[in-house]
């Protein structure tokens, strides 16, 4: 890392948006620190402090700069491994990098409710969709490096053949009486509903994957009434509704029975064809280089709080800010106007606002350890709904990557493994969709995810790719060949007497 100490916050950052302000002169007050640590060619952070005599108030802001063009530094969007529920960004760190060296940084992204951890708005992460616009405003980066603000809604058509079509009305959001909702394992393990529902499960045919524009098919393998908080099982679909809600098309819903065959149709509106990455947020509070004023409808917008938010240059750069609030002597937070001031200020020609006050957390990787640069105001880290994180291209496509089960297997010559699978984030990946590659071809074959060893004795890597997003993600295991057995372990555990048991055998 190269650290570059500069004189003023003017003469670093507003310059290069072709601002011009006087020495230490900001929105923010006067800038007394502002260090700029460049985390990668890609990206680079400031951390500022500043003091307004007039009004009395401290700020300490956290700002990262990002070249959303460059191959060096990719960002990636996480739910810490399911929609549903709360995690700190810690947690999510972790659950998506093994290697924490590789982090650049990382903060909090979209709102969401505080009951279910449910985003409000989109979540897209390598061109699938993990949870559904509901027509809110989104942060969206595409494959060639654009990025955007815009307004996303999704539309899922269900049909069955000879019987109709009905409109989903929300993709992995958490189940209420107002309508339909079809829920796959990025969800959650169970549906979490707590109303009498049905609940219809449909096997997928290869990925159960929603993308922003595409069609599935699947097949009705169990229908539940009268239930709640059912599984959602690997490889499947689960659609929930209510039994007294307002869903529509229920007549079709009730028809439905075991084996008939399911599409599901989806148009994701107001994100591009090439979309890589899209998060939720708030409202816009840059359009064009405009705030407008009627925004602040709602009393905790005019008060001083914790911010984060997410601007655009005209040249393209992508601004994160974020800021502490709440805590007096030592930053008392900025208004909505005062957010939207900053983001001029710093050369956003549109920006988002993100979700604040407690949930504001920016996260720098410093050597191996992600370290909290922030001071939440609950004291840590916040449970939240998703993060965006910046990573090392190269080792992101190396840990952005198929987990497959069992990861290690011995098998005898001439014989074969238990039945190999995959899974992509905790969603099942079709097994006819992954292709096979053994480090030693001598060593056997692979094939309905079954390794059949041959005459080759030693050890061999079985990798399983498929591509998912325009990107191909691969996952390993380790298969040892061996021609004789060395030893037998009997598995047993404490009877009473008069019990009987089944005893396993491993060689």
């Amino acid at each position: 890392m190269k650290l570059k100490r500069v004189i003023s916050l003017a003469a670093s950052l507003l310059c290069a948006a072709s601002l011009t302000l006087s020495s230490g002169a900001s929105v923010l007050g006067d800038v007394y620190y502002s260090p700029t640590i460049s985390l990668s060619d890609a990206l680079d952070y400031t951390q500022v402090y500043a003091y307004d005599g007039e009004k009395d108030k401290n700020t300490r802001a956290y700002i990262l700069e990002y070249n959303p063009s460059s191959d060096e530094t990719l960002p990636l969007v996480t739910c810490g491994g399911s929609v549903y529920g709360r995690k700190t960004l810690d947690t999510m760190i972790g659950y998506k990098l093994r290697d924490p060296n590789k982090l650049a940084a990382a903060v909090n992204a979209d709102f969401f409710s505080m009951k279910t951890g449910v985003p409000m708005g989109v979540v897209v992460e390598g061109g699938i969709v993990f949870s559904g616009p509901e027509n809110e405003n989104a942060f969206v980066i595409t494959e060639d490096g654009a990025a955007s603000i815009t307004t996303a809604d999704i539309k899922i058509s269900m049909s069955v053949a000879g019987r109709g079509s009905l409109d989903i009305d929300y993709f992995n959001k958490y189940p209420t009486k107002y309508g339909t909702y079809l829920l796959n394992s990025f969800y959650g393990k169970t549906t979490a509903s707590t109303l009498d529902s049905r609940e219809i499960v449909m096997k997928a045919e290869g990925d159960p994957y929603i993308t922003p524009r595409g069609t599935v098919t699947a097949t009705v393998s169990e229908i539940r009434d009268g239930v709640s908080d059912t599984s959602i099982p690997s490889g499947c679909f689960v659609l929930s509704y209510a039994k007294t809600g307002t869903s529509g098309g229920d007549a079709l819903l009730a028809a439905l029975s075991v084996g008939d065959k399911i599409t599901f149709t989806s148009n994701c509106t107001g994100l591009p064809e090439n979309v890589r990455l899209a998060v939720g947020g708030g409202d816009v509070i840059l359009r064009g280089g405009v705030y407008d004023e009627k925004l602040a409808d709602e009393e905790h917008e005019t008060l001083r709080n914790p911010r984060t938010a997410v601007g655009i240059r005209a040249d393209g750069t992508v601004v994160f800010f974020a800021c502490d609030g709440r805590r007096t002597g030592f930053s008392d937070g900025l208004t909505l106007a005062d957010l939207a001031a900053v983001m001029l200020e710093y050369g956003c020609v549109d920006a988002l606002n993100l979700d604040g006050g407690g949930s504001t957390t920016v996260v720098i990787g410093s050597d191996g350890i992600p370290k909290t640069v922030n001071r939440p105001t609950e004291g840590g880290q916040r449970k939240i709904s998703n993060a965006i994180l910046f990573v090392n291209s190269d080792e992101y496509i190396a840990r952005d990557r198929l987990t497959v089960t069992p990861d290690t297997a011995a098998v005898l010559t001439g014989g074969s493994s238990a039945e190999f699978t995959a899974s992509y984030d905790g969603a099942a990946v079709g097994i006819e969709s992954l292709s096979a590659q053994l480090e030693e071809r001598a060593a056997g074959s692979f094939a309905d995810g079954v390794f059949t060893s041959g005459n080759y004795v030693g050890e061999t890597k079985l990798t399983l790719r498929t591509e998912i997003g325009g990107r191909v993600i691969s996952g390993e295991a380790e298969i040892t060949v061996v021609d004789r057995i060395t030893a037998l372990t009997l598995g047993a555990s404490n009877m009473k007497s008069g019990e009987t048991q089944t005893l396993s055998l491993s060689a």
